[in-house]
């Protein structure tokens, strides 16, 4: 695909490839927030937070670790792409790198906004944490196969995917952006206060 001299190919070919890896990307911070919740569950972290262990810090070191491997995970993805596009091309385009990263930079609000849902899905019921990794496996599926199976524009609509603007296809959308942004931290914020209140045994 990158070898074809299209650009419009390659940038609708990028900006769904970044759908892929950005939902590849999400799997270890959700893995990280999931692994408080099993261990929660097991009763095993009543002992430590008897002693000298705040629930602040386990909950801030898990948001913490989330974030990193989440934003790691997609920088790495952008990277990497660019690598293999520019490798790819017929003519050295090295700034097609930066393109790449730029992409992948631009589905960090997903990683704010997954992260904060299942951090604050920690202080509700058990099945809150599965309809967080649903909504994350239906959202790829919309965008993923809409073309394919000929969805309905409502439904494409209601993938986290598209609220996003798909670089490099079109423009970055600092709304979109910044409203997503702001929800994960919504939800980052609202989920420590609840977590410091939840009774753990």
């Amino acid at each position: 695909m990158f070898a074809n001299d299209s650009a419009t190919l390659i940038n609708s070919f990028t900006a769904l490839i970044m759908v892929v890896t950005t939902a590849i990307s999400l799997v270890m911070p959700l893995i990280v927030v999931h692994k408080v919740q099993s261990e929660t569950n097991k009763e095993r972290l009543g002992y430590l937070l008897v002693q000298r262990v705040s629930r602040l810090k386990v909950y801030y070191s898990s948001l913490i670790l989330a974030l990193f491997f989440g934003t790691l995970a997609i920088l790495i993805n952008g990277f990497c792409l660019g690598i293999a596009a520019v490798s790819s091309m017929q003519a050295n385009n090295g700034k097609f790198i930066t393109t790449c990263i730029q992409a992948a930079l631009n589905q960090w609000p997903l990683v704010c906004l997954f992260v904060g849902l299942m951090l604050l899905s920690l202080s509700l019921p058990i099945f809150v944490s599965w309809l967080v990794c649903g909504l994350l496996g239906y959202s790829f599926c919309v965008t993923y196969f809409a073309v394919l199976l000929d969805l309905p524009k409502w439904m494409t609509h209601t993938s986290l995917f598209n609220v996003l603007a798909k670089m490099p296809m079109e423009k970055f959308d600092l709304m979109s952006f910044a409203i997503l942004t702001g929800i994960g931290i919504l939800a980052m914020l609202l989920g420590g206060i609840l977590y410091t209140r939840k009774e753990i045994v």
